[in-house]
């Protein structure tokens, strides 16, 4: 879902909405537009905007949500490589090869989209892809290891017990990359906000500084659509989650 296209589209529907009002509001009979009538509307609108405004907070909470915790596993996932990179150095000189195998697959996972190319080739039912081909020569150069006394026998269970803990948590962030915002509550809540504009469009004076509080209003709604589509892409678009915590780490396999 392009968070853009859905900023413009939601930012012309709730704008054509308020126009739509004002030009309703000429076709009126008189008995249409006088105080009572004018008080219903309000106290209709004026509940609807409760709930959307319920709705909308409640969105962008759980949207902040998804992005913080994608953020929280890219700091984890870096953590993880490191400390598996101290774990075989504190092993001996035997486990460089698994050192240089653990560099090929961390840099393998930070060259790709952040799991967004993985967890399309798994929706679609594709093969597994390089990176998780690469992560796999790990394990394999760890499980290699002959180890010649019960401290390193230690560090090779504690690595692969670690290992395994990433591939859990990579696959985790690999699933979790693929949720979007509600399709159907979205358009709930760009139906209620385009009621709310019409509604206030019909008793709306018509002159520039109408015209322009409507185009702030519509504005403002949809920029906080807008961000709420890309927190829930937190790898591409304008609110990318950082990736600092993973080049530290990369420079630091590097060494």
């Amino acid at each position: 879902m392009n968070s853009l296209v859905v900023f413009l589209c939601v930012f012309a529907v709730v704008l054509i909405a308020g126009f739509a009002g004002t030009s309703v509001r000429k076709h009126l009979q008189p008995h249409h537009l006088n105080d009572e009538t004018k008080d219903i509307v309000k106290f209709s609108s004026g509940f609807i905007a409760t709930m959307a405004a319920l709705v909308l907070g409640l969105l962008v909470a759980s949207a902040k949500s998804s992005y913080d915790a994608r953020a929280a596993e890219v700091e984890q996932v870096a953590a993880k490589a490191i400390l598996l990179d101290q774990m075989l150095r504190h092993y001996g000189p035997e486990a460089a090869s698994a050192r240089q195998a653990l560099q090929a697959a961390f840099a393998q996972l930070y060259a790709t989209t952040w799991a967004k190319g993985e967890s399309m080739d798994v929706a679609k039912g594709g093969p597994a892809s390089s990176s998780t081909e690469v992560a796999s020569d790990f394990r394999k150069a760890v499980s290699a290891l002959v180890p010649a006394n019960d401290a390193q026998r230690a560090v090779q269970a504690r690595t692969l017990e670690i290992m395994d803990d990433l591939r859990q948590t990579r696959w985790l962030f690999t699933v979790q990359s693929t949720e979007r915002v509600s399709l159907p509550l979205l358009i709930v809540l760009v139906t209620w906000l385009s009621v709310i504009a019409l509604c206030t469009g019909l008793y709306a004076p018509r002159n520039g500084m109408a015209a322009t509080a409507a185009v702030l209003c519509a504005g403002s709604v949809s920029a906080a659509i807008f961000l709420i589509v890309e927190m829930y892409s937190p790898f591409d678009g304008l609110l990318k989650v950082s990736d600092a915590p993973f080049r530290t780490a990369l420079g630091y396999l590097k060494q």
